[in-house]
């Protein structure tokens, strides 16, 4: 579910848009902050540099990332609707509301707060023209969804009847109670706690009580998205927090973003008691941890994941690390986060893509832990693509716990949680071959594993809930022998073979095994399309 609030500047979307928003329990997106964040720059920058054509280039690439998420509401620019790929947009990938306001009070507010691409209030003819700019702007927005009018009505009453022309039943059900869990590692004591609401609401207390300063590393969209509320609200309880914004995805996993965090970092003097804190996907906590990891010779840090694949496998137990040109991780640590705070509730606003990436991990949490995990997703498929906050919480909950119970017995991956490489030898090799995600990787690679160990119920499995999930089973065509030999660079290579980890049935699962190499050529020669 995604709302777009649309209107003429000044008619008051971003407030109301955060009332319905808190309302209805969804994150709240304005546009032209993910325009500004993206751009490093102001908006009244981009005008002055790039011009209104640049700035609507910029607006439609924005609202084409935001028509991919999922649950949502969203506030436009005033002129957003001026562009017809926008509201194309708009129309296919959500629910438009459009706010009117008396054009005399929109002109008003334009002249005591001018802004960029709308009339100057200097000019002699400025009346005439903001009237017919807001004018034009109001005529745009009605026929793409229910027009509020919201002339002499307050924020909370304007929000009401934004709620009443959408109709009943959006309000999305909360998720289940907190939790927490502690999980200790490396001489470090890791809260590990679920708090529905924290993130996505901004109610999260500011992290590292006494640091001398918070280092928030995100990335775009989630800093537009959660980052920057909790930053204002830990600014506003007396807080010192800088902001270092690196790319989304993988892009951030580069030895000139780990340099470019640690030059800020110094730029700006922070010390031993600073703390870091991640905001974002796996690829950000990589980066964040292993840069607090190296700084100053390590400062502590903290996980905020906001997608399913960072809250169930990648914020937990300290193994940070970039990428390379010749493989995933090949530069790292382990350096363990004070803590991981974790909301369901933000899992909701992620595109479909991205819930089923971070399925393909759900699912070999499961094959580890056993048959009950195993048959509480064979029978939640649909609730699990829907990201519902209930089941989410069990399975977020249940990925954790096994997680944290390896890595407190074997924190360097010398002995058991080797076993959480499942599905990762060939996963990995496939990725950098294909540029996938890493949750499409890892699930041919969990086929990979099943076939290698030779358990025919369990593969059989394992392929139908994968298929059911909408991940994949087989990998291109004529790609078996470039991921083979991928695979030699693979961080599991002993001896010059790399070392699988095999599953024989739900919960019976060995690690370090060498296969021999006709086996493996025959397997992955068969999970070729």
């Amino acid at each position: 579910m995604k709302i777009y609030l649309v209107g003429p500047t000044g008619a008051g979307k971003t407030t109301i848009g955060q009332i319905v928003a808190s309302r209805l329990r969804l994150p709240f997106l304005d546009a032209d902050e993910l325009i500004a964040v993206r751009a490093g720059k102001s908006i009244a920058d981009i005008f002055a540099r790039e011009g209104e054509q640049g700035f609507r280039h910029r607006e439609r690439e924005a609202v084409r990332v935001i028509a991919e998420l999922g649950s949502a509401v969203v506030a436009l620019g005033g002129g957003a609707v001026l562009d017809p790929g926008v509201r194309e947009l708009l129309g296919r990938s959500g629910r438009v509301v459009a706010l009117e306001e008396d054009p005399d009070v929109l002109v008003e507010r334009i002249r005591r707060s001018p802004r960029p691409g709308l009339p100057d209030p200097s000019h002699p003819a400025f009346a005439g023209e903001a009237r017919r700019a807001v004018c034009k702007r109001m005529d745009a927005a009605r026929g793409l969804g229910p027009a509020v009018t919201v002339t002499g009505l307050g924020p909370e009453e304007a929000a009401a009847r934004v709620l009443a022309d959408l109709g009943a039943g959006l309000r999305r059900r909360p998720a289940p109670g907190s939790w927490e869990m502690g999980v200790r590692a490396g001489g470090v004591e890791c809260l590990v706690r679920g708090e529905p609401g924290g993130v996505a609401g901004a109610r999260l207390e500011a992290p590292g009580r006494g640091a001398s300063a918070l280092l928030v590393v995100s990335s775009p969209l989630p800093y537009s998205l959660y980052g920057a509320r909790l930053v204002a609200r830990w600014r506003e309880q007396g807080r010192a927090v800088g902001v270092s914004l690196v790319p989304d995805g993988e892009g951030a996993k580069r030895s000139r973003w780990l340099r470019y965090l640690w030059e800020t970092w110094a730029r700006h003097r922070a010390d031993r008691e600073a703390w870091v804190v991640a905001v974002g996907g796996g690829a950000v906590s990589d980066l964040a941890g292993l840069a607090a990891a190296t700084y100053l010779r390590g400062i502590p840090w903290v996980v905020i994941p906001t997608t399913l694949l960072a809250q169930v496998d990648a914020s937990l137990g300290g193994k940070v690390a970039i990428d390379l040109p010749r493989g995933k991780n090949l530069v790292g640590a382990f350096w363990q986060p004070r803590a991981v705070h974790v909301d369901v509730e933000v899992l909701g606003s992620l595109p479909p893509p991205q819930v089923r990436s971070g399925l393909a991990e759900v699912v070999k949490g499961a094959v580890l832990e056993g048959e009950d995990f195993l048959r509480l997703l064979e029978a939640q498929v649909d609730r699990l693509l829907a990201a519902d906050p209930d089941v989410l919480t069990e399975v977020v909950r249940r990925c954790l716990a096994l997680k944290g119970a390896l890595v407190e017995r074997d924190e360097r991956e010398q002995g058991p949680r080797q076993l959480l490489n499942l599905g990762h030898t060939v996963g990995h090799a496939l990725e950098r071959e294909t540029g996938w995600d890493h949750g499409r990787a890892v699930a041919v690679g969990l086929v990979a594993a099943c076939e290698l160990a030779g358990a025919g119920e369990l593969a059989a499995r394992v392929r139908t809930l994968l298929l059911r999930l909408g991940l994949p089973v087989a990998m291109p065509a004529r790609l078996a022998g470039r991921v083979e030999r991928r695979m030699g660079w693979d961080k599991k290579v002993r001896e010059g073979q790399p070392r699988f980890v095999l599953p024989h049935s739900p919960g019976e699962v060995s690690f370090g095994v060498a296969v021999e190499t006709g086996r493996l050529r025959e397997v992955l020669r068969r999970l070729e399309e």
